[in-house]
């Protein structure tokens, strides 16, 4: 069975007995993919990448500190490293993941920088493993399945990743697919170099032979094709940075848009924004003088070395005087050596005040760590719900598809309907007109009430001020009733008197005659008086 490589070419070259060589790419691809570093973690104590994958595994069959060691010499070490290449094209707040981030410590680095960095591992246990060690964010599984969404990351860091990768084009493009247009991929990989053959590095203990690992390492790529691959995948704007192991690595920031770095002066004050990120400038200042004295010791060994050779050949065969020059220049050289050496332990004295720094603050990060755990549980339950939600989405989405198929039948039925609607413009028209019309007819009658409103208002108003008028009126005529009854009641009073005395004395008829006239006179003058008062009211 013929084995092709990620770029899809079958891979003729022959390598050694475990890896064929690509012609289109000049990479390595492992010719049995059916290796146990394929299968994801089902079974985290036996399954390849689980558990005993960064502690048996790597102590016992490749000789490597084991994962405790791990997390913390490579704080020091790479992690600084990576660190400031990534400062170099995304300063904090950015947001960032690193996928395959073993223990985590790059990620607390990052954090501690004034980044918003999470990781991921395909290990149930070393995901727990970093959130208790550093305190970090963490997600379980591929790149293909985290809770990130599509377009929110600035940065996608894979240390040491790619070569693992089944797909790695098909996992690039997913990484892609969660940055920003701007978002770069921060990528460390072995580096074939091309053409070189498995005897020549056998011949030379090539530090390559180490990357030689049937068992996890799937496609070991060339500067060209890791070039090739980026491209394909949509990241054309690649800058190649110095590797930390550049005898076998090769390290790259990639993206969709042009990298731009940033000056070293905008770096520190990005750090200098937050306690953490002074702590982790002065980490990188004290790296960079180390890196120095490590470069001065290099030369001077290197100048030793030559003048040892020198010594040696001319006390082989050349004058005295020429060796008496050397050891001169041997003795001025010793001395810089002890200069340098003086150098050394100022440094360590200046690392060791710095670390008792570190240590002031150990209790307000063991503080932050606990809080940081509080969070990352908080995080785990958001997590499985969201992963009941995917579930779901993925249901509806289904369901929406269906939907989708249900929609196309209907378009014709709905252009159909458009056209029936098209056909009745005419008919719509002469309804907007009529409505308009009813509108006028509406303004119209509306004015109408208004003034048919008015005139009530006016007519009410006297009505009630004749009601009014009315019921004075009617408590006058009242009090002159009780008056007519109280005369008439004193009139029937005087003619019961009158009727007694004219019984009485008879020769009086005459003169009660008379008083009757008088009195009925009197009573007609009254009740004329009484009626013309009643005519008044």
């Amino acid at each position: 069975m013929v084995t092709r490589c990620w770029c899809g070419t079958p891979t003729t070259g022959v390598f050694n007995k475990e890896y064929g060589a690509c012609p289109a790419c000049g990479g390595l691809v492992l010719l049995d993919l059916s290796v146990p570093g394929r299968k994801p973690v089902v079974d985290d104590e036996k399954d390849f990448y689980g558990k005993q994958y960064w502690l048996a595994h790597q102590a016992g069959d490749l000789g490597n500190p084991d994962i405790h060691a791990r997390a913390r010499s490579d704080l020091t070490e790479r992690n600084l490293h990576w660190l400031a290449a990534i400062l170099a094209y995304k300063l904090p707040p950015a947001a960032i993941v690193e996928v395959g981030c073993a223990h985590g410590s790059l990620v607390a680095l990052l954090q501690m920088a004034g980044f918003d960095a999470a990781g991921s591992e395909m290990s149930p246990w070393v995901v727990e493993y970093a959130r208790k060690t550093f305190g970090i964010r963490m997600h379980v599984g591929p790149v293909e399945s985290l809770a990130v969404a599509p377009g929110s990351l600035d940065a996608l860091a894979m240390m040491d990743v790619l070569e693992h990768l089944p797909d790695p084009a098909a996992t690039l493009r997913r990484c892609l697919a969660l940055l920003k247009t701007d978002g770069v991929l921060v990528i460390q990989t072995p580096q074939y170099r091309e053409g070189v053959t498995h005897a020549q590095m056998l011949a030379s203990a090539d530090p390559f032979l180490e990357q030689l690992k049937p068992d996890e390492h799937l496609y070991l790529f060339t500067d060209r094709g890791l070039r090739k691959l980026l491209v394909d995948v949509g990241a054309p704007h690649q800058s190649f940075e110095p590797a930390i192991f550049a005898h076998y690595d090769m390290f790259v920031v990639a993206s969709r848009k042009k990298v731009v770095r940033h000056a070293q002066a905008d770096i520190d004050e990005a750090l200098l924004a937050s306690p953490g990120g002074r702590m982790v400038l002065a980490l990188l200042d004290l790296r960079k003088r180390e890196t120095a004295l490590f470069s001065e010791l290099a030369s001077a060994r290197s100048d030793i070395e030559f003048l040892k050779q020198k010594a040696t050949t001319q006390v082989g065969g050349a004058p005295a005087a020429d060796f008496s020059f050397v050891e001169a220049d041997r003795v001025a050289r010793g001395h810089v050596i002890e200069n340098q050496g003086q150098r050394i332990s100022q440094l360590e004295a200046e690392v060791h005040q710095r670390l008792g720094e570190l240590n002031v603050l150990h209790d307000e990060a063991e503080a932050l760590r606990n809080e940081r755990n509080l969070v990352s549980a908080q995080k785990d339950d958001l997590q499985r719900n969201f992963d009941f939600v995917e579930a779901d989405r993925i249901a509806r989405g289904n369901v929406i598809e269906q939907q989708g198929q249900r929609i196309s039948t209907l378009e014709g039925e709905v252009h159909r309907r458009l056209e029936e609607l098209t056909s009745r413009e005419t008919q719509a028209a002469a309804l907007r007109a009529q409505v308009e019309a009813l509108k006028s007819e509406r303004s119209a009658l509306e004015g109408q009430k208004a003034d048919t409103q008015r005139n009530f208002d006016l007519v009410e108003a006297d009505r009630r001020t004749r009601g009014s008028m009315i019921e004075q009126q009617a408590l006058r005529i009242a009090e002159l009733e009780r008056e007519a009854n109280t005369g008439a009641q004193e009139l029937m009073t005087l003619g019961k008197a009158f009727d007694v005395l004219k019984g009485e004395h008879g020769d009086l008829g005459r003169q009660l005659g008379v008083l009757e006239q008088a009195a009925a006179r009197d009573r007609s003058r009254w009740w004329h008086r009484l009626g013309r008062k009643l005519k008044l009211l």
